[in-house]
């Protein structure tokens, strides 16, 4: 058997969907092979494991994130534009990858796995520390979690929106960025009204 690289996007594309629509831990090998019309000994050929059809499924955006990081590592975003450039190229990233996020972000198996949904937290957690900065206190760190977070509200949009939506949710991310320190400006103000 030679090794097909159709036959692997495959079941790929068939895995995502499998995965997505009943989960990664509820969905086996030999149902991506019945959905792909291969034999389980093709889908073995190419995925000795389902674990490997997850990791290779997230490898691509994974790696996008930790080149980000690595960039942002020898060059941290210091000015406003800068900062404001990466976090497009993050939004970017998120949309060209909306699929297999929105698996991570649905399927509790997949967070789980250290190759896969801990490599996840770990390159986004050093994404927030660098885009804080090094020596960011509490206030700067949660304000640029809130950013990440608003960013991360491009994945509810509809797909046929997201054009129009990208402008508005980087917006709202960059509010959450340089929004005031705690206990100063209008929303200090309106916080202790509430209370």
């Amino acid at each position: 058997m030679s090794l097909n690289p159709g036959t692997r996007n495959q079941i790929l594309e068939i895995a995502l969907e499998l995965f997505r629509a009943q989960g990664y831990s509820a969905t086996s090998l030999r149902q991506i092979a019945e959905s792909a019309d291969l034999t389980k000994a093709a889908v073995y050929y190419h995925f000795p494991a389902k674990e490997q059809i997850i990791i290779e499924l997230t490898r691509p955006f994974l790696d996008e994130v930790e080149q980000m990081v690595d960039l942002i590592t020898d060059d941290p975003p210091r000015q406003p534009g800068d900062q404001m450039r990466m976090m497009g190229e993050y939004l970017d990233l998120l949309v060209r990858h909306r699929d297999v996020i929105s698996l991570l972000r649905e399927d509790p198996a997949t967070q789980h796995h250290p190759e896969v949904g801990q490599r996840g937290f770990a390159l986004n957690a050093r994404l927030v520390a660098h885009l804080a900065g090094e020596e960011a206190g509490h206030d700067a760190i949660t304000r640029t979690r809130c950013a990440f977070a608003a960013l991360h509200g491009i994945l509810l949009c509809d797909p046929e929106c997201l054009e129009e939506a990208r402008p508005v949710v980087l917006g709202a991310a960059w509010a959450a960025l340089m929004a005031p320190p705690a206990g100063e400006g209008p929303i200090a103000a309106a916080v202790q009204t509430t209370h």
